[in-house]
């Protein structure tokens, strides 16, 4: 099972789509590198992980309990999620923790431009999300 280190990332899903950070709290997915988020990974003492935007306290969250298609965006609180060996070589998945039925972090269905980043049930289509060591 691959194993992820402690540091500073650019996530993306097929090393097209990164995460972005788009307004205040909200998070999309975007081809530019230059809108390209740099986030921390730490992990705690449980074996879990927390996911904070590079120099700020804001964590990859999302509002009250895990549910099928929330939008995952950015919160005051840490949030702890499970990252474990993606379906591909060298991918990840981020799962939710808390919720009756496993939730990864995924594409939103929502038909927009830029997509945003959703909670997603495990449909077996996974592409898992690839860590980039930011500088």
């Amino acid at each position: 099972m691959a194993s992820l280190s402690d540091g500073t990332y650019h996530i993306s899903v097929d090393d097209q789509m990164f995460i972005t950070r788009r307004e205040r709290f909200d998070l999309a997915l975007a081809s530019e590198s230059s809108e390209t988020a740099k986030l921390e990974v730490r992990r705690t003492e449980s074996g879990t992980y927390t996911i904070t935007l590079d120099s700020t306290p804001l964590h990859l969250s999302f509002v009250g309990e895990p549910e099928v298609f929330k939008r995952v965006v950015l919160g005051p609180e840490p949030r702890e999620w499970n990252i474990s060996a993606g379906p591909g070589e060298g991918t990840f998945t981020i799962a939710a923790i808390g919720s009756s039925e496993r939730l990864t972090l995924g594409i939103h269905p929502a038909l927009i431009n830029p997509p945003m980043i959703g909670l997603s049930p495990d449909f077996g289509e996974d592409r898992g999300w690839n860590f980039h060591e930011a500088k």
